[in-house]
């Protein structure tokens, strides 16, 4: 009684050719009243699996709203929340020396190059969105780490990937969730809003 519950199924899919491995999966909500935190959430992450992830070439599938926030200032560098983006970034991924974006018109954007270092990570704003099928795909072949919000894509990584890391942008009305959630995801840092 009272209580909501998310429906699992054996999803059925075949593994998609969107993209080489490896590469991490971002898919949250922008920011809103309901997500005011939705740019340190992804910074958050790009920090973590650039410091997780020691990878020559390492992707990262992102939405369109975050090239937009990432292109908005290095198509006019002006002050302000794309500059403090941009910045962050830079930082986030001081693992990689070599930071590219790609856009959704298969643009690339150079966020910072070091032409004697070999490790590069690639934005990718040129993936998503997907059908149902290649986005469970998606998930099921990113590295262990992802960040996602919404129940249908939770629902999706439960029923895909049983040891993957999830990461919750959390809602303010979904905080009881995410705690209950917190509880049975192999997440050991997943336990407070």
């Amino acid at each position: 009684k009272s209580q909501l519950g998310l429906l699992l199924n054996n999803v059925k899919f075949k593994k998609h050719n969107l993209i080489k491995s490896p590469y991490a999966l971002i898919y949250i909500q922008p920011p809103d009243l309901n997500f005011p935190h939705a740019n340190h959430c992804f910074l958050g992450f790009i920090r973590m699996i650039s410091d997780k992830y020691n990878f020559t070439s390492f992707q990262v599938v992102v939405p369109d709203w975050i090239v937009d926030i990432i292109r908005c200032y290095l198509n006019d560098p002006q002050p302000g929340t794309c500059y403090r983006i941009n910045k962050k970034l830079k930082e986030y991924t001081k693992n990689y020396p070599n930071v590219i974006m790609i856009d959704e018109h298969g643009e690339k954007f150079i966020i910072k190059s070091c032409h004697k270092c070999n490790k590069t990570m690639i934005i990718r704003g040129d993936i998503l969105p997907k059908p149902r099928n290649e986005f469970i795909s998606l998930i099921k072949y990113s590295v262990d780490d992802v960040l996602l919000t919404g129940d249908q894509s939770i629902t999706d990584a439960f029923s895909c990937c049983v040891n993957k890391i999830i990461w919750y942008q959390i809602a303010p009305w979904k905080k009881k969730f995410s705690t209950e959630m917190s509880k049975y995801i192999p997440d050991k840092y997943f336990k407070t809003f």
